[in-house]
């Protein structure tokens, strides 16, 4: 990887891995058109990105950790009612029953924990069967990434509605249920951002919340899988690879802020169809050839 390259592909990363498309797709692609990397040598260098975006994450999302962290640190152990009064909490048939203002308070750091873990327990194993596949398919690859694209595409279409729950709502079941849509993005072409975002708005979180929610539990996964990418594959070394990285950082943090800022229902639907589509094309072109 030259050092241009590395700065192609570390913009490429920082804008795609926080919109409704697949970064690890895009950037595998991308890196096999000018890095002549091989399938799953340009799956790790996706993956390595990942770190970069994880920094400009944690920067960019400063505020709202602070802020979570602040509200768990400082949630009463025994909250008493007021006196005189006593009020019943709604019981939630997710959450223990006994202190509701902690176990709302404490819902954002459980949900990121249980996501996280969901996550490695299923994302790790498959991306390790993914990098013997990918030898094995070669240019089929690309054409599973681009029909993956079009699932994702989908998922996004039928997911997006305005639902109410915040973060301080979620539940150990939305924990499970993004983290397994988090680690399937491990496969090329799948948005981790939009599967994430479309399954939280499916458990009915507001779309301003759901955004939130992906970024923050992108950040521990996206570590994870850039140290996945470094400990099985000798392709990441040099400054290239740093340059890479640190550019992703970069461009990652001012695409969060405006993706924040523009946190509306508009659908990308139709573009991330056309790319897959696209990408599919090409794959079938390649095969034919």
């Amino acid at each position: 990887m030259s050092g241009s390259s590395a700065l192609i592909l570390g913009i490429i990363q920082g804008i795609t891995e926080w919109i409704p498309v697949s970064s690890q797709g895009i950037v595998a692609l991308v890196s096999t058109w000018i890095s002549d990397a091989g399938p799953s040598d340009a799956i790790a260098i996706a993956l390595w990105l990942h770190v970069g975006t994880a920094l400009s994450a944690a920067v960019a999302m400063r505020g709202e950790i602070t802020s979570i962290i602040r509200e768990v640190v400082t949630a009463p152990i025994h909250p008493e009612p007021p006196s005189g009064h006593t009020e019943r909490s709604p019981v939630h048939p997710e959450r223990p029953p006994g202190h509701p203002e902690r176990s709302r308070r404490v819902a954002p750091i459980r949900f990121l924990a249980l996501s996280t873990l969901v996550t490695a327990i299923v994302g790790v194993p498959l991306y390790l069967i993914l990098g013997e596949i990918a030898n094995l398919l070669g240019s089929a690859a690309m054409l599973l990434i681009g029909l993956a694209m079009i699932a994702t595409a989908f998922t996004i279409r039928c997911g997006l509605w305005e639902g109410e729950r915040g973060r301080t709502d979620v539940t150990r079941r939305d924990a499970i249920i993004a983290g397994v849509a988090q680690a399937l993005a491990v496969i090329p072409g799948l948005s981790r951002t939009g599967l994430t975002v479309a399954v939280l708005l499916a458990r009915d979180c507001s779309h301003r919340e759901a955004v939130v929610l992906s970024v923050l539990m992108g950040i521990p996964a996206s570590l994870g899988a850039g140290l996945l990418a470094v400990s099985t594959s000798d392709t990441i070394d040099g400054w290239p690879a740093v340059v890479a990285l640190m550019t992703a950082a970069i461009v990652g943090t001012v695409t969060i802020r405006a993706i924040l800022a523009w946190a509306t229902r508009v659908s990308l639907s139709r573009f991330v169809a056309a790319a897959g589509i696209a990408i599919a094309l090409g794959a079938l072109i390649g095969l034919l050839a």
